[in-house]
């Protein structure tokens, strides 16, 4: 009886290490994938400030785009009434002409 009890108990010592050893690797793996999911969130964060920053710099060219086309449409103005001063000063002109 004594001889089976210590043979339960080397048993029950041998599992019990193998279930340790089950419970280091598992906590190992939690630990691995906390850093992976942890590294994840951290690159995530870089990319939403990075899409924020392209957002913001896509805003400015648009209201770049629009001042310029305000400022084409005014040189464009300008422009015409520029041709329509030269036609009539041509105009005038070509009556000294004859």
């Amino acid at each position: 009886m004594m001889h089976s009890n210590s043979q339960n108990i080397s048993r029950l010592a041998e599992r019990s290490e193998e279930i340790d050893l089950k419970i280091d690797s598992a906590s190992s793996a939690l630990r691995s994938n906390v850093d992976a999911s942890h590294q994840s969130v951290q690159q995530s964060e870089n990319m939403a400030q990075k899409i924020h920053e392209i957002i913001h710099k896509v805003s400015e060219m648009s209201s770049l785009s629009q001042s310029n086309q305000e400022d084409i449409k005014k040189i464009s103005n300008i422009t015409a009434e520029l041709y329509n001063a030269a036609t009539s000063l041509n105009a005038q002109l070509g009556q000294f002409k004859s």
